[in-house]
């Protein structure tokens, strides 16, 4: 099953290197929104490891990070489809949705096997839960408000039409005068000026190679 591959990352974290994304968490310190498209819990463990306190949705506090997952999460689980477990700590996140503590790595076989909320990267997404709007309008109000805009590794595909129509929201018509930064080797700065903004600027530098430059 998908998770259990996806969980299967997740295991092997406590003996990963994790000091790229560890000074990418530091470089760009708290007061910060991270949209992440990954399933997987790296981004969480390495800002804990970092002693960076965060949480899923807008915050609302500049101290506390906040991280939103348009696509779910291997953590998040539907209430109604997910038997507590006693040792299993668990968050509840709005009416329909709980969070595994699963930075806790002895929770990681327990929830193995369940069906975690993952929304694949296709035109026609199922995002009716309440939870999951919110997430999104998160989303399109961060790429519209923010000041800053970093993408590592994002590669715009077109079957994911609507992450792409949020993205825009950072350019032309919406916002003009955003710092706009593409993290990616190869070159694609045209392809990111034609479909998010004429601003936008690529750093060609692999995420490990342009984290060793951070301070």
């Amino acid at each position: 099953m998908i998770n259990d591959y996806l969980w299967s990352f997740q295991e092997n974290n406590q003996k990963r290197d994790l000091s790229k994304i560890n000074k990418m968490v530091d470089f760009f310190g708290q007061n910060t929104i991270y949209v992440s498209f990954n399933y997987d819990l790296l981004l969480e463990t390495a800002l804990s490891k970092s002693e960076i306190e965060y949480c899923y949705g807008i915050s609302g506090d500049p101290d506390i990070v906040s991280i939103l997952k348009p696509h779910g999460s291997i953590n998040w689980f539907y209430q109604d489809r997910f038997k507590k477990h006693q040792d299993v700590e668990m968050i509840n996140y709005g009416n329909n949705f709980l969070i595994a503590n699963t930075l806790n790595f002895a929770d990681i076989e327990r929830c193995k096997g369940r069906d975690p909320v993952i929304i694949s990267p296709t035109p026609n997404k199922r995002i009716e839960e309440h939870e999951l709007k919110k997430i999104w309008t998160g989303f399109s109000s961060t790429m519209h408000n923010g000041k800053s805009l970093y993408i590592i590794g994002y590669s715009l595909p077109s079957a994911d039409r609507l992450a792409r129509l949020v993205i825009r929201r950072a350019g032309p018509r919406h916002q003009n005068c955003k710092n706009i930064k593409i993290i990616r080797r190869s070159d694609h700065e045209a392809y990111y000026q034609k479909f998010i903004s004429p601003l936008a600027k690529q750093i060609k530098l692999s995420f490990g190679d342009w984290a060793s430059t951070l301070d």
